[in-house]
C-alpha cells in the first residue's frame, strides 16, 4: 500500500476538493472536462473522510461531496482511467 496524500489546488484556492457521486460523475465531465482526453477517476471510501467530508449543494440545487482534507492514498480504494 502506498503512504501520502493527493492534494487538488482547489483544495488551496477553495478550501475543500471537489468530487461527484458516480450518479454525478457524467454531468461533472460534460461540464468541466468535455476537452479532457484521458481522466484518472479516483474511487474513494467517503468513511475515511470523517468530518473533513461534506455534502453541500451545488449545481442544480445538487448535493456534492466535498473534501476539506487532503486525499490519503489508503482512502483510494480504485483508480479507474476514463477516455472520451
Amino acid at each position: 500500500m502506498q503512504s501520502g496524500s493527493y492534494i487538488h489546488p482547489s483544495l488551496t484556492h477553495e478550501g475543500f476538493i471537489h468530487c461527484s457521486t458516480r450518479e454525478q460523475l457524467a454531468g461533472t465531465i460534460a461540464r468541466y472536462f468535455s476537452s479532457v482526453q484521458e481522466l484518472l477517476i479516483l474511487h474513494l471510501d467517503l468513511e475515511s473522510f470523517g468530518r473533513n467530508l461534506k455534502w453541500e449543494l451545488s449545481r442544480d440545487n445538487e448535493l456534492f461531496p466535498h473534501i476539506y482534507s487532503a486525499i490519503p492514498l489508503e482512502a483510494v480504494k480504485h483508480v479507474e482511467r476514463f477516455n472520451h
